[in-house]
């Protein structure tokens, strides 16, 4: 999948993202902060989009529905994965599987310590995924984005 991994901006813009959703999913980001790809999402952005987009802004792999649906009792410190932006997702043959934000997701496998595989997630899933495995709090803002893209029973049920 290698295609020189740049930055979110500029992987949307090369997936066909227009000047007027971009510019609008700017404005919410400085309103709001997060990162561009929950602005995008909010912004109305096709969420298939923005997966290509952060798989080839990082030359990393998405994490699939199963994958983040694997339970599992790997943990990381609660505040060791908020601060670094990943969640445990499973452990195969020595290896951790992890799910990362943009931000974090290139360094994730070095931040741990141990031998790992990483996937990249949106904003909004990362949020999800630390609220269900460690029983945090969604915040309303990434609450209302997951029950929009997955249903809000399938919200219900994951936290």
């Amino acid at each position: 999948m290698k295609h020189g991994a740049g930055t979110l901006r500029d992987a949307v813009v090369a997936f066909g993202v227009g000047r007027a959703l971009l510019e609008r999913a700017e404005q919410i980001q400085s309103v709001h902060g997060g990162s561009l790809d929950t602005a995008l999402l909010e912004a109305g952005a096709q969420p298939s989009l923005i997966t290509q987009a952060l798989e080839r802004a990082t030359d990393l792999r998405a994490a699939t529905e199963d994958e983040l649906c694997e339970r599992s009792d790997v943990r990381v410190e609660v505040s060791q994965a908020i601060r670094w932006r990943l969640v445990p997702l499973s452990e195969r043959a020595g290896t951790l599987l992890v799910a990362a934000s943009v931000g974090s997701a290139r360094v994730a496998a070095e931040l741990l310590g141990v031998p790992a595989e990483v996937r990249v997630v949106p904003e909004w899933r990362l949020e999800l995924e630390l609220a269900r495995r460690y029983g945090r709090l969604l915040p309303e803002r990434f609450a209302v984005l997951a029950a929009r893209l997955i249903g809000p029973k399938s919200v219900r049920a994951a936290v």
